[in-house]
């Protein structure tokens, strides 16, 4: 999702200036609020045919509606394999491992006189200092014989060489990737969708009961508190603090998200041994709702929604800045 979530906003920011990583996640939560109210009462009151059959057709429209704007979006055509690319500056960079790469800005490295690049589709890249020793693909030898065509296993061109060191600038990013707090919005549908099935789900004194999935709404009405909260006031705030155009960077803002995601477990913690001790105590082991209200479950729920504004959308801000 969070995959999906980024090519969208990379594709729509490509053709508006004005849209704002923000109000894009605003947007996705009020979707979220939908589905987990109207949604989920469907899914408990009418049937789970109509529950699975909803979704289904929007998640249809929502597909069609999206490759229907293919000729607006900016589209990258295959060039070739980069694996086998980047086996070749490996390769050549090894078999030349003893030529010297001089520090004379004036040696060119070998590139195609060509207006575009050799491969397919992209532009010529300028070289960098980084990972010098696969600058030895790019370093012309007597051996090398370019007279028709250099042999790519021994020759590679600067864009070649500067693509593998693009790919690993890429690897770089996996870091903020897989700090992801994705495992702690999984406890949404997992650990707290089962605690709150066990605890009382009426509101008050009154009969109505409130389905323990529908309690996720708290999240999405977190997010819709937070996004306006944070671009208008936070933002503000903390671009006097720090000097930044944005406030925060987007590692700071995926760190503190992670920090108040860490808040968010240890209040889940502490409802979960509270559950079990009243259990204990009291017996309850044969009740199917315990006398301990479900709504116990909101602060954590909120915590995680201001966490999500934080991490999720300074990752998408992360990884579309990156990109481009």
């Amino acid at each position: 999702m969070e995959l999906i979530n980024l090519m969208i906003l990379m594709r729509m920011r490509r053709n508006t200036n004005r849209l704002s990583s923000s109000w894009f996640y605003f947007s996705i939560n009020v979707g979220a609020l939908i589905a987990s109210s109207l949604l989920v009462w469907i899914q408990d009151n009418v049937g789970w045919g109509w529950g699975f059959g909803i979704p289904a057709v929007t998640m249809a429209i929502a597909v069609v509606s999206f490759f229907s704007g293919t000729r607006l979006y900016r589209n990258q055509k295959p060039g070739g394999s980069a694996l086998t690319r980047m086996c070749q500056v490996v390769v050549a960079s090894i078999r030349k491992y003893r030529v010297e790469v001089p520090a004379d800005k004036s040696v060119v490295l070998y590139e195609t006189a060509d207006a575009e690049s050799a491969i397919r589709g992209s532009r010529k890249l300028e070289h960098t200092k980084d990972f010098k020793f696969f600058d030895k693909a790019a370093m012309e030898v007597p051996t090398d014989d370019i007279k028709f065509a250099a042999d790519p296993w021994r020759l590679c061109t600067v864009t070649q060489v500067e693509e593998l060191k693009a790919y690993y600038t890429v690897a770089s990013y996996i870091g903020p990737w897989v700090s992801s707090f994705a495992t702690v919005c999984g406890q949404m549908g997992t650990l707290f969708l089962l605690q709150g099935n066990t605890m009382d789900i009426h509101i008050g004194s009154s009969s109505f009961e409130i389905p323990p999935a529908s309690l996720s709404i708290f999240n999405t009405l977190s997010v819709l508190f937070w996004v306006p909260i944070y671009d208008r006031i936070i933002v503000p705030v903390a671009r006097k603090c720090t000097g930044h155009k944005n406030g925060l960077t987007q590692l700071q803002r995926m760190g503190i998200g992670l920090v108040i995601s860490i808040f968010a477990m240890i209040s889940a913690a502490i409802l979960e041994l509270e559950r079990l001790k009243t259990v204990r105590r009291r017996n309850y082991y044969k009740l199917e709702h315990i006398p301990m209200s479900i709504f116990w479950q909101v602060p954590l729920y909120f915590l995680i929604g201001c966490a999500e504004v934080f991490t999720f959308i300074g990752q998408l801000e992360f990884f579309y800045v990156a990109s481009t």
